[in-house]
C-alpha cells in the first residue's frame, strides 16, 4: 500500500533538502516519518537531545554542520535515510542556574521514545530503526562538542564510524535471522549443548564462536565443560511491552548447584547447535538474605544463579528445553515407591 502525503508534507520534503549538499529528508514530525520511509524502504533515524546541548546552533544545524560533515556516509547515502528530529526546546536550567521543572514536563512527552530505544541521554543522539519502529542499530551519541558519536546500547559497533563504514552492516534483523539459522540448521538430528568456562580476550583470540547477538567474535575462547544442576528455571519474554521489540527477546534465569565441578562466579557461555551464549554466574546464595531472589526465582541457601539473555524467543525457548534436561533425574513411580518403603 501507497501512502499518499498531503500538500504540506511536500512542501516540508522540498525545503528539507538544501541545495547543494546530499543529505537525507529531514523530518520533525515521527508519524509523518514512519509514513515517508514505509513507503519508501528507508532507514529512519531518529534524532534525539535537547537543544540546549547543540554547541549554539538549533538541532538542525548541528544536524547540516555537525553531523553530516563529520559523518560524510550519511549523506553520501541519503536515499538510503531519513531523519526525524525529536528534541526538546526547554533548558535543563534556568536563568538563576536552577533545575527547571519545565525542562521535566516538556520531556514527558517524549518519554515512551526514550524508553523503547533505550536512549541514555539529553546530548545529540542518533538512532537507527526500520520503518516498522524495529531498532536496527543505536543509539550512538555525542557530548555535543565535537566528539565522536559512540554507544554502549549497539552490540554490533562502539562507535557510529564503524557502523557507517561497514559496507553492509550487521544490524538485529540480521542478527536474529543469523541466530535462528546457527540454533535450527536442517543438518542437526540431535541437539548439542553445554556449559563450558571461557577466556575474554581485549584483542582477537584463537577462535571464532557466533554469539547470542547473531554477530561471530574472536573476544571469546571456549574453555573447560563443567556440569551443573538446575533446580528452577524461567524465561521472561521481554519481546512486549514495556520492554519493546528492540530488545532481547526473553531472559533466562537458573538457580542450582554445580555437580562435580569446581564452583565459580563470573562469565561462562553455553553452546546450543551452532550458537554459544555469552552467561553470567553468581553466588548470591552463598550469603543467603531472607526472600532472596534471582530475577523471578527464589534462591536456596548455597545456590548459585545464572542469567542468559536471547535475542529471539523462538531460541530461547529450545535454549530452556535444554537447560530443563540440567534438573536432578526423577526417579520412576516404582523406584520411588520402594525407596519410601525402604525408610
Amino acid at each position: 500500500m501507497r501512502v499518499s502525503f498531503p500538500l504540506p508534507c511536500l512542501a516540508l520534503l522540498a525545503c528539507s533538502l538544501l541545495p547543494g549538499s546530499a543529505q537525507p529528508v529531514y523530518f520533525t514530525n515521527l508519524q509523518t516519518a514512519f509514513a515517508f520511509t514505509s513507503n519508501t524502504s528507508r532507514i529512519l533515524i531518529i534524532y534525539t537531545g535537547n537543544s540546549s546541548h547543540c554547541s549554539g546552533e538549533t538541532p538542525r544545524n548541528y544536524f547540516d554542520k555537525k553531523i553530516l560533515q563529520k559523518y560524510p556516509q550519511i549523506g553520501v547515502r541519503s536515499n538510503l535515510y531519513a531523519v526525524c528530529e525529536q528534541f526538546t526546546y526547554v533548558p535543563p536550567k534556568d536563568k538563576s542556574n536552577e533545575i527547571n521543572r519545565a525542562f521535566f514536563a516538556a520531556q514527558r512527552e517524549f518519554d515512551p521514545l526514550y524508553s523503547k530505544y533505550y536512549i541514555p541521554t539529553f546530548f545529540p543522539t542518533l538512532t537507527f530503526v526500520n520503518p516498522a519502529g524495529r531498532l536496527l542499530n543505536g543509539p550512538f551519541w555525542t557530548l555535543g562538542y565535537g566528539d565522536e558519536f559512540s554507544g554502549n546500547i549497539d552490540n554490533y559497533y562502539e562507535t557510529m564510524r564503524e557502523y557507517l563504514a561497514a559496507e553492509q552492516p550487521m544490524n538485529r534483523d540480521k542478527g536474529r535471522s543469523n541466530l535462528v539459522s546457527a540454533v535450527f540448521s536442517a543438518d542437526r538430528t540431535s541437539p548439542v549443548f553445554g556449559l563450558f568456562h571461557c577466556i575474554y580476550h581485549t584483542n582477537d583470540g584463537p577462535q571464532e564462536l557466533p554469539l547470542q547477538d547473531g554477530a561471530k567474535s574472536r573476544h571469546y575462547e571456549v574453555g573447560e565443560q563443567f556440569q551443573f544442576t538446575v533446580r528452577d528455571l524461567d524465561r521472561e519474554v521481554r519481546n512486549a511491552p514495556p520492554w519493546g521489540e528492540h530488545q532481547y527477546a526473553s531472559l533466562i534465569s537458573g538457580v542450582g548447584r554445580f555437580k562435580d565441578s569446581e564452583p565459580f562466579t563470573g562469565t561462562f557461555i553455553v553452546r546450543l547447535n551452532g550458537a554459544w551464549f555469552k552467561a553470567w554466574m553468581n553466588d548470591s546464595g552463598k550469603t543467603l538474605a531472607s526472600g532472596l531472589t534471582a530475577g523471578r526465582l527464589a534462591l536456596k541457601q548455597g545456590e548459585h544463579h545464572f542469567i542468559i539473555s536471547v535475542l529471539d524467543d523462538s531460541v530461547a525457548i529450545a535454549l530452556e528445553q535444554q537447560l530443563g534436561r540440567l534438573r536432578p533425574a526423577t526417579p520412576p513411580p516404582q523406584q520411588k515407591w520402594r525407596d519410601d518403603q525402604s525408610r
